[in-house]
């Protein structure tokens, strides 16, 4: 394969996804996380039908589980706050599935946005000025990059925070909640390997997660001096000590 002229094209992200997909309509483009259907990228999950195949995420439905996940951890909280990006279609999803949630847990859901990691520290005390008392970092490719530095900031402001992915619970986040992250990039590789045997990406079907995880950073708990619910442990699988 030339460097220059691939066979196929992986992409993290819908910036990156739009990006690509903006440059080509013929070469074959494997997702990785954002929903190509919403996005107007595929024509359905079964059969794309055009040149984008890949992995999503479940971006709405996930952070309005893990919204429902910090409610079961800590009853008593009533306002969270949830760091969304400015720009992105496919977290447009999110916002409506979270507040439903939050109706129904009887939670004030604080929509806060940021335009990247100049904007973190003014959406962390515009969080402050709202008076949150819990965060859900959504699902979005910057924010699991910028990770560590996004955990580091809710325990600098005594926000028990929920995030994206399992291994987010390492970066300090109180619980990491979501797909399991290697068997997902083993489909997408499947994928690719596949396109690269013969396959069309308009037939190869968008897949979706089978796979959960939870974990649970005690440290993290202790700083904020949280006393989750045993129920936590029982679902966990894994917890950092």
């Amino acid at each position: 394969m030339n460097a220059t002229k691939p066979d196929a094209i992986i992409t993290i992200g819908e910036d990156a996804l739009r990006a690509v997909k903006k440059a080509t309509s013929t070469l074959p483009i494997v997702s990785f996380g954002p929903d190509s259907v919403a996005l107007g990228f595929a024509a359905s999950l079964a059969r794309p039908g055009g040149n984008v195949t890949g992995v999503a995420s479940l971006t709405a439905e996930l952070d309005a589980k893990r919204l429902h996940m910090l409610y079961e951890a800590m009853p008593g909280v009533r306002r969270v706050a949830g760091l969304f990006p400015a720009r992105s279609t496919s977290l447009n999803a999110s916002e409506p599935e979270m507040r439903r949630v939050a109706a129904a847990s009887g939670i004030e859901l604080i929509v806060v946005t940021v335009d990247g990691p100049d904007d973190y520290k003014a959406g962390f005390a515009r969080m402050r000025a709202s008076a949150a008392e819990a965060l859900v970092i959504t699902s979005y490719a910057q924010f699991n990059r910028d990770m560590e530095a996004l955990a580091t900031l809710a325990l600098s402001q005594r926000l028990p925070t929920v995030c994206p992915w399992a291994d987010n619970a390492e970066d300090g986040c109180l619980l990491g909640y979501g797909p399991n992250f290697s068997a997902l990039r083993g489909r997408l590789v499947e994928q690719v390997v596949r396109i690269f045997g013969g396959a069309m990406p308009a037939d190869l079907p968008i897949e979706q997660p089978a796979v959960f995880e939870l974990a649970v950073n005690l440290k993290t708990a202790k700083a904020l001096g949280v006393t989750l619910p045993e129920l936590i442990f029982v679902l966990a699988d894994e917890l950092i000590e």
